[in-house]
């Protein structure tokens, strides 16, 4: 009867035991020179979400200009430059990359915003 229990505590803290999350990678990249960008998102290293964002983007020019780990990342451009950001939800993300696109630049506009998730 003992035994009985201990399994039945056993597969009950089994159970509900909480899921681990998995760290999720992205990457948004932009050629500045010609407006393009790419993304990547899901991937299992930043490396590998820069180097696919890049991939994504298609342009002699593309570099990764953000990544980010389960969360959402954005790309602004504007008149003289760029800005990128990342934050918990995407209109955070679109936020911090005009904010830092118009530093430097003037007319900014979000060029591309994506999440990490299933």
């Amino acid at each position: 009867m003992r035994a009985s229990r201990l399994a039945m505590v056993i597969v009950a803290l089994t159970i509900s035991a909480p899921a681990v999350a998995q760290e999720q990678f992205g990457a948004v990249a932009i050629d500045e020179a010609t407006g393009a960008t790419g993304y990547a998102v899901n991937q299992a290293s930043q490396a590998a979400a820069e180097q696919a964002a890049v991939q994504d983007c298609g342009s002699a020019g593309c570099v990764a200009a953000v990544w980010f780990s389960n969360a959402c990342g954005a790309v602004a451009l504007g008149s003289g430059g760029y800005g990128a950001g990342w934050a918990e939800n995407r209109d955070g993300a679109s936020v911090y990359a005009i904010d830092a696109c118009e530093r430097y630049a003037s007319g900014c506009t979000v060029r591309q915003v994506v999440c990490t998730g299933p």
